[in-house]
């Protein structure tokens, strides 16, 4: 009785996930692009995964005119798939790595559109509200919630904010004179009526005249001060946001979340999350550790999944609409924890991690599969039997002739059939690059291979 019902249950997933994928292309993406990519590459790199119809299917790249409304330069993002519009998501602004302008790229009239953001371009420090979150980088910490229809982020790196901390965590010994304006980037009039903490003393910002003046509370003396925002305008930043997605994007909205507790708030960047929908839980891996934060639209009530997954307060965890550190069995984890890439696998129920870097601080690149199940807290390192792709080389790379740091990580791109269950890789730097993977979650041989030939290497 049970196994007709377990697979009654696998063919109404099965029917919704093809019906899901038949709406645009064949197959919704879930798409994680590298860092400091062009958008050309992005539209590119998407064409040729939307060709990925079965999983021995060769890869065909094909470069896509120009859309309209192109943005200009962006880094740090992530681009993940909209499954009620139909569109790709992207978060930036024209040449800038700080931003709340989402943009969302139709693939049927290859053009972008977007919805406003705070209005800057990343040489300041807009504060956060209730509807629109400050300006930021999120990386690879967003996720699509299929159950509600929203896009979670959280965190998120803006240097601008903070120049008491550094992101580590560590004192930032960098001061500013006071009162000149931080050479960093301007002030701006949002910051009127909030505080401001100048060597440990709270301030209240009066008034702002201009870039370069503004009013506090009590006068401070001249000469070098530290200073920051107090939470959640820290860096990284200290608070959730989820955006509502609708059939039109321009009808979507931001709202703001702070739950009791943030994954280490001091790290709340260079990692990754992903939306598990067979336990309706978000996971969150990287240098913060392992972190589950199960929604309940404000229920408060938990599902069995969602309190084995770490949840449950009985058992130590901090209980619905809020983030829990797990500790994994053994302590086992994937090594590369800045910038690791993941997905979340609806055939074997697991996340699936890919690569990374052992720190932001050497070279040490790490080109391991891994698989984490989260009933059981397990990671477990996969694709030993196969030749994954060889890892990210952060010294050979180039952006205009210059030689990147270990952390600038363009280390390719990588995206998820729901459909077939893979998931595919984009190799960009090292041996063999350009190249293109793919990984099998259900494969008895630990399915990771190449995927031949690549038909044209991108132009750009």
């Amino acid at each position: 009785m049970r196994k007709r019902i377990v697979e009654k249950r696998e063919k109404r997933r099965e029917t919704r996930e093809r019906e899901t994928a038949e709406k645009s292309f064949g197959f919704p993406l879930s798409l994680f692009v590298s860092r400091f990519s062009t958008i050309h590459i992005l539209l590119s790199a998407l064409c040729c995964l939307l060709c990925l119809k079965s999983a021995h299917a060769d890869v065909s790249w094909t470069k896509q005119p120009k859309p309209a409304n192109t943005p200009g330069y962006v880094g740090w993002f992530t681009y993940p798939y909209d499954p009620v519009s139909g569109q790709m998501l992207l978060w930036a602004n024209d040449g800038g790595i700080y931003s709340t302008h989402m943009r969302f790229y139709s693939p049927i009239t290859n053009a972008f559109t977007s919805i406003p953001g705070t209005g800057t371009n990343m040489d300041s420090c807009p504060l956060d509200s209730p509807t629109m979150p400050g300006d930021r980088h999120p990386d690879g910490q967003m996720a699509v919630d299929t159950k509600r229809n929203v896009l979670w982020d959280f965190g998120g790196v803006q240097a601008n904010c903070n120049h008491l901390l550094n992101g580590d965590g560590s004192p930032n010994v960098t001061q500013r004179d006071w009162p000149a304006a931080p050479t960093s980037g301007p002030f701006i009039s949002g910051w009127a009526g909030h505080s401001l903490i100048i060597d440990a003393n709270t301030y209240t910002i009066l008034t702002v005249a201009d870039a370069s003046h503004m009013t506090l509370s009590a006068a401070v003396s001249a000469g070098s001060h530290m200073y920051s925002f107090p939470s959640p305008d820290l860096n990284p930043r200290q608070d959730m946001y989820y955006l509502t997605l609708n059939a039109d994007p321009t009808q979507d909205s931001w709202h703001q979340v702070i739950p009791a507790h943030q994954p280490t708030p001091a790290q709340a960047y260079a990692s990754a999350m992903v939306y598990d929908a067979d336990d309706d839980v978000l996971f969150a891996f990287g240098n913060i550790g392992n972190w589950v934060y199960c929604p309940t639209s404000g229920t408060g009530v938990l599902s069995n999944a969602q309190k084995t997954a770490g949840c449950d307060p009985a058992t130590g965890g901090h209980g619905a609409d809020d983030w829990t550190k797990v500790t994994p069995v053994g302590n086992v984890q994937p090594p590369g924890s800045y910038f690791p890439q993941m997905v979340y696998d609806t055939g074997s129920h697991q996340v699936i991690a890919y690569g990374g870097v052992q720190d932001s601080n050497n070279n040490i690149n790490f080109n391991q599969t891994w698989a984490y199940q989260m009933l059981t807290h397990t990671w477990v390192q996969k694709a030993l039997s196969t030749t994954p792709p060889p890892p990210y080389n952060a010294t050979a790379a180039a952006n205009g002739g210059t030689a990147r740091s270990p952390s600038m990580v363009d280390e390719g791109s990588t995206a998820y059939n729901p459909v077939t269950h893979l998931v595919y890789y984009h190799q960009t730097t090292n041996a063999g690059a350009p190249a293109d993977w793919q990984y099998d979650p259900s494969s008895t041989m630990d399915g990771l291979r190449a995927v031949p030939p690549l038909a044209a290497a991108v132009a750009l």
